[in-house]
């Protein structure tokens, strides 16, 4: 504090800076030299009489002055130590004497200012003010050597006045450089907003993804479908180890996707802190010049689009994955409440016997569900033996038991499509049982209200609830669509092609380069690298999810879309000159 206090009085009252030169009056009061002699030359011409500035001890004549030695070299031994520790930085271009540090730099007059000269600087427009800086060629222009002063919005690039009404920029929209900076740093400051919400959802999402790696929903599977298959014959524990294979997969699936994207999101959550400290950075800068080049960049310009949009994509493994468990788990449990049906009903049979009343020859002609069959069985006057009837009840539960229970399993299994003629066009070539799809030249079929106008066809095969899947293998050259439809898609007219309307879904290639397609609406999927010409098309119908997957050395998620269908779907295929698609009837290997 005290040496604060020390520092002041060694300021000049009339410069307010550290003397330069310090002379010192009749009175005793102490000036810069050059300070005092600009006043005095003021006061001179306007008053004829001279007077101290502190104390006001007025002279009609010029006073003489004495030059303080004991302050001069106080004075020097201070600038000496600021000199020391000043290694770098710009400096006052106005200060002669010693180095002061520049706090603004004029770009008309090509110098910097410190504090004292900035107050006293020109404060017109023409006269802009950056912070320090000892480059002044990028603030000019390159070809007529001007002051930078527009922002050409076309062109994204800073221009002078003789630009403006250059060829080059003739027609285009030009602002001034101010004004270009204010809005873009408006820009940014909305696009940091959005990014610091963006870090929050991301860390959230972090946490939840943790908590369920930690309470994945197959915890229990196995100790339930053991339960469920305890008391089951060879065909049921063939299955119950079946389930359990594909529960253990999903698992060590669910497991993987999860870590894999929590490090995409800890990458993510590191890539934002750094873009948002680099925005926090140009917001704050007061060079209109560097903040319009530097975010001009793709990270800030291009990041507002679909950002948001890429986590959703890298989460369809996820959620597929669960997707599955869940409705496998629906699956053992709908087999579980049938099982204990069937079982009761069998006990009450195995223990009633011929004893029961509705098998009595007495008994009506009433028929009941899972009854009939045995009671036609037995004939009431054969006198046959309790434990024949028993074998024929225990038969019977069994073959009840498949009939009722085994086909929802079985229902999982690869979907059976079959191509609807009289819907192809008449220039799709149908072969193989109607399981390969090709272009033709020629018109092979009489032209309907029911066919498409040109390459398209739906299947026979129809879905209104479940979940269904199936195998395709492609062309690797032309055009082709691949999806599903409502059946009320249009078959002629510009948007009756799979993708190009409200009623249609698909994945779509067109010379190696894919997309998913609804509505007439694309969406490029290049950043999936995909390779290899085999696909696997997967709904869910009560969960409005249809989900395509490359195939090769494993099941990759390549696109998701999410609906609510109000009418049932049908498979879909569009071809082009030169392209063919073929429907597998088995699951590929993976």
């Amino acid at each position: 504090m005290a040496s604060e206090v020390v520092r002041e009085e060694l300021d000049c009252s009339i410069c307010h800076d550290l003397y330069t030169e310090p002379v010192t009056l009749r009175c005793g009061h102490s000036f810069c030299l050059a300070c005092i002699n600009n006043c005095w030359d003021s006061q001179g011409a306007r008053e004829k009489e001279y007077s101290c500035p502190e104390c006001r001890d007025t002279s009609m004549r010029r006073p003489e002055v004495t030059r303080n030695l004991r302050l001069c070299n106080i004075v020097k031994c201070l600038h000496s130590n600021q000199t020391e520790k000043q290694v770098t930085g710009i400096v006052c271009t106005y200060c002669i004497y010693y180095q002061v540090p520049a706090v603004k730099t004029c770009l008309l007059c090509e110098a910097s200012l410190c504090h004292t000269h900035l107050g006293v600087h020109n404060k017109s427009e023409e006269h802009v003010l950056t912070e320090p800086t000892t480059s002044f060629e990028n603030r000019k222009c390159s070809l007529h050597k001007k002051l930078l002063e527009y922002y050409c919005s076309e062109d994204g690039t800073c221009i002078c006045m003789s630009c403006c009404i250059a060829k080059e920029h003739q027609g285009h929209q030009v602002e001034p450089l101010k004004e270009a900076w204010e809005r873009r740093v408006k820009k940014l400051r909305h696009l940091l907003e959005r990014s610091a919400s963006d870090q929050k959802m991301t860390e959230t999402s972090i946490e939840k993804l943790k908590q369920q790696q930690d309470h994945k929903c197959s915890t229990n599977a196995t100790e339930e479908v053991t339960g469920v298959f305890r008391e089951i014959q060879e065909k049921q524990r063939t299955l119950e180890n079946k389930i359990l294979s594909e529960i253990s997969g999903q698992e060590k699936k669910a497991t993987l996707a999860f870590s894999d994207q929590i490090t995409k999101l800890e990458t993510r959550k590191d890539e934002l802190s750094r873009k948002i400290g680099h925005i926090e950075e140009l917001c704050n800068m007061d060079d209109p010049i560097k903040v319009l080049e530097e975010s001009e960049r793709d990270e800030f310009c291009s990041s507002e689009e679909g950002e948001a949009e890429t986590l959703a994509d890298d989460m369809d493994h996820v959620l597929i994955s669960g997707s599955l468990l869940t409705a496998l788990m629906d699956v053992v449990m709908d087999l579980k409440e049938k099982t204990e049906i069937c079982v009761q009903k069998a006990s009450d049979l195995l223990l009633n016997g011929l004893a029961s009343p509705m098998c009595s020859s007495g008994s009506t002609n009433t028929k009941r569900k899972g009854q009939s069959t045995i009671c036609g069985d037995q004939q009431p006057d054969s006198g046959g033996p309790p434990v024949v009837v028993k074998s024929k009840q225990v038969a019977h539960f069994k073959m009840n038991y498949s009939d009722t229970v085994l086909p929802r399993l079985d229902s999982q299994q690869v979907s059976n499509i079959v191509l609807d003629e009289g819907t192809a066009a008449t220039n799709v070539k149908l072969k193989y049982k109607n399981s390969f799809i090709t272009w033709s030249e020629i018109q092979l079929r009489e032209e309907t209200a029911e066919r498409f106008e040109s390459g398209q066809v739906l299947s026979v095969t129809r879905f209104s609830s479940g979940q269904h899947y199936w195998d395709v293998e492609t062309s690797e050259s032309g055009y082709w669509r691949v999806g599903v439809a409502y059946p009320c898609i249009q078959r002629k007219g510009q948007a009756f092609c799979i993708g190009d309307n409200k009623e249609s879904w698909c994945l779509s290639m067109l010379c190696g380069n894919y997309s998913a397609v609804h509505d007439g609406k694309e969406k490029d999927l290049s950043r999936r690298h995909i390779q290899g010409n085999r696909f696997r098309i997967f709904v869910n119908y009560e969960s409005g999810l249809l989900a395509f997957h490359h195939l090769k050395d494993s099941v990759r998620t390549i696109h998701t879309f999410t609906a609510q269908f109000t009418e049932p779907l049908h498979a879909a295929f569009w071809v082009s000159s030169g392209a063919w698609v073929r429907i597998n009837s088995t699951p590929f290997p993976l």
